[in-house]
C-alpha cells in the first residue's frame, strides 16, 4: 500500500505515517497489543483507508471503545496529515461500562501503546468519558465530519444504538461506519441495538461488507463503490470474499480468512 498516492477527485492526500509503519503494524505490531482483531478484518480496515485515500476522501477517523488502542491504532496509521483522530472510552471510570465490555481498559496504557508503537499520540482528541456524554455537536465540533467510525464500545441494545446514532449524525457523506460483534453470540445486545436503531429511525446507512467480527455501513449511494474499492484494495492472501448475500436490503461481500493463510512472519 502506498501512502502517497495522488487523486484527480480533490487535492493530494498524504498519509500522516509511511507505508513502512502501515505494514509493519498490520503484521506484527498489533499481536503486541491487548484486545481483539482478527486479522481479516484488519486488512479489509486498511484497504478501505487505501480505497477512501486513492478516492479523495478525506475527514476526521476514531472509535468508540479503544482498550489499549489495537484497532486504533490501525486508524490513526491511515489518517491523512490534514486530518484529526479521536477515541471515546471510559477508561478508568469502570462504573460506566455497565456491561463489562472491555473491561480492563486504561487511559495511559492507550497513550503509552501509541507512542511505542508510531511515535506519535499529538493528533488525537480524547473523550474521556462515555459515548452517551458526547454529542454529535461536540464531536463535530472537536474532529469535524468523520470518514471512519469504529464502533466497540458498551455492547448494550441501548449503547450500541447510542453509539451507532452519533456516527450516523457525524458520518462523511463518504465515510464507512464499522460495528464489531454483530454476529457473535456473546453479546446479543450489538446485534439487538443495531436492528433497534434502523427501526426507530430513518438513517441513510446500507451495509456492503461482513468481516470476521465485523459489519461495514456506509451512505447507500456509496455502497457499491465501496463494495468494488475494497474488492481491489483487499489482499487475497489475507482475506478472501467466501459468498456474497443480502444484509438489511442490500448486496454485501463477506469475507473470511484465505483457505492457504499466509505463514506467520
Amino acid at each position: 500500500m502506498n501512502p502517497d498516492n495522488l487523486t484527480d477527485q480533490g487535492p493530494m492526500l498524504r498519509r500522516r505515517f509511511s507505508a513502512e509503519q502501515l505494514e509493519s503494524y498490520l503484521a506484527a505490531g498489533q499481536k503486541s497489543i491487548r484486545g481483539w482483531l482478527h486479522l481479516t478484518d484488519s486488512h479489509l480496515i486498511a484497504g478501505i483507508g487505501q480505497f477512501q485515500t486513492t478516492s479523495g476522501f478525506d475527514g476526521s477517523l476514531g472509535e468508540i471503545g479503544v482498550l489499549h488502542g489495537k484497532s486504533f491504532i490501525l486508524l490513526y496509521l491511515l489518517s491523512h496529515a490534514s486530518e484529526s483522530t479521536f477515541a471515546i472510552d471510559v477508561f478508568e471510570q469502570q462504573e460506566l461500562n455497565l456491561d463489562r465490555s472491555g473491561h480492563g481498559t486504561s487511559k495511559e496504557k492507550f497513550l503509552s501503546n501509541l507512542r511505542e508503537c508510531i511515535g506519535d499520540d499529538r493528533h488525537v482528541r480524547v473523550f474521556d468519558c462515555s459515548s452517551v456524554a458526547v454529542s454529535p455537536e461536540d464531536l463535530l465540533d472537536a474532529v469535524g465530519p468523520v470518514r471512519f467510525f469504529s464502533i466497540d464500545g458498551g455492547h448494550t441494545d441501548e449503547l450500541t444504538a447510542n453509539d451507532l446514532t452519533l456516527a450516523d449524525r457525524c458520518l462523511c457523506e463518504h465515510g464507512v461506519i464499522l460495528v464489531d460483534d454483530y454476529f457473535n453470540r456473546n453479546w446479543p445486545g450489538v446485534s439487538n441495538g443495531v436492528h433497534r436503531f434502523f427501526e426507530t429511525r430513518a438513517p441513510r446507512l446500507a451495509p456492503f461488507a461482513i468481516g470476521a467480527n465485523k459489519v461495514f455501513f456506509c451512505r447507500p449511494d456509496f455502497a457499491e463503490e465501496y463494495r468494488a474499492g475494497l474488492r481491489r484494495n483487499i489482499r487475497p492472501t489475507y482475506a478472501e470474499i467466501f459468498k456474497r448475500s443480502v444484509f438489511f436490503g442490500f448486496p454485501v461481500d463477506i469475507y473470511r480468512p484465505p483457505v492457504d493463510p499466509p505463514a506467520a512472519p
